[in-house]
């Protein structure tokens, strides 16, 4: 048995857009408290990730590079010190 009652359908809707309301708030804060935690961090120095990341490898290429070339120096210099 059902009653067509309008209040309580309108109170279903209205306690149902006010959940939609506070869920996209919610996701609104979460995101503006992100950005300024990420703000903060980058004024404070900080770098992200993937840019460490980034680095952390092009140093270590570089090392290998001067690893070979102080290798191939001390190869010439013990070459040119057994001509002489």
């Amino acid at each position: 048995m059902q009653t067509d009652n309008h209040f309580f359908n309108d109170l279903s809707r209205m306690f149902s857009g006010f959940m939609g309301t506070a869920q996209g708030l919610q996701k609104e804060a979460a995101e503006q408290f992100r950005q300024m935690i990420e703000k903060c961090a980058l004024d404070a120095g900080f770098v992200h990730h993937s840019d460490f990341e980034a680095l952390e490898k092009r140093v270590v290429l570089l090392c290998d590079k001067v690893k070979d070339l102080e290798a191939k120096l001390e190869e010439s210099t013990s070459s040119n010190e057994g001509n002489s």
